[in-house]
């Protein structure tokens, strides 16, 4: 959760657009990563392609979604996301997205924990490494947003106008910063599953926006940190 809302702050709350991408970027990456998984790539890389995945598509996505503005993008991501879901679900691509049936045999974070030949756990790494990929991602999106690229960001959040007239070209760093978050978007879809085991696409909603929008309004939309401590709090009650 810490690292969705990570993803929230990066192109809502640096951008200032809200948006439903979380939903599909999340479906796309579980999906990607179940097919990582299938191709025999190691854990770590199929996450990182599960990311891949779900940054590609935004790429294609937003090429139309992001000429729109305010509550109007909020819209087309949203039917983007239910056509998606929708197709997911399409049980003529079942081979391809397994359809509406459960995609299950999904690496574990137990399948970290070091055991010896008896199979007793020796080291239980299976709560560390969750934490430990989600605190990358922080890291990085925390550089990123204290790099240039960040800071345009910020000044397209403040002041559309006055950021292009400062030189800041609107439309690549739109699409830049909607392309990132979907790769740590992707990320987490894949974690998800990982957590989960079982994935299934009807149960990547709006519902699922709407409780990444909670946790960082909590934790204040400015704030990466607030973000991640409104997850963990939203969690544990």
């Amino acid at each position: 959760d810490a690292a969705r809302d990570g993803v929230y702050y990066l192109f809502e709350g640096s951008s200032i657009h809200f948006s439903f991408q979380e939903m599909f970027q999340h479906l796309f990456g579980a999906t990607g990563f179940g097919g990582g998984v299938s191709l025999v790539l190691g854990v770590l890389v199929a996450i990182i392609f599960a990311g891949l995945i779900a940054a590609f598509f935004a790429y294609l996505i937003g090429l139309p979604v992001l000429r729109l503005k305010s509550d109007y993008l909020a819209i087309a991501t949203l039917g983007f996301a239910e056509i998606l879901r929708a197709i997911f679900q399409w049980q003529t691509l079942g081979k391809v997205t397994n359809g509406a049936n459960i995609l299950k045999g999904y690496p574990t974070f137990a399948d970290f924990n070091i055991t010896n030949a008896s199979g007793k756990v020796l080291f239980r790494l299976s709560a560390v490494v969750p934490i430990l990929l989600a605190g990358i991602c922080i890291f990085l999106i925390v550089l990123l947003i204290n790099s240039s690229y960040g800071r345009a960001f910020k000044a397209i959040r403040d002041d559309e106008i006055a950021a292009e007239a400062m030189g800041v070209n609107l439309a690549k760093h739109k699409s830049l910063s909607f392309v990132i978050s979907s790769f740590f978007a992707g990320v987490s879809g894949a974690l998800f599953a990982m957590f989960a085991t079982t994935v299934q696409a009807k149960v990547f909603t709006s519902a699922m926006t709407y409780e990444i929008l909670l946790i960082v309004v909590i934790g204040g939309i400015g704030s990466v940190s607030g973000s991640c401590i409104a997850s963990f709090l939203y969690i544990a009650c």
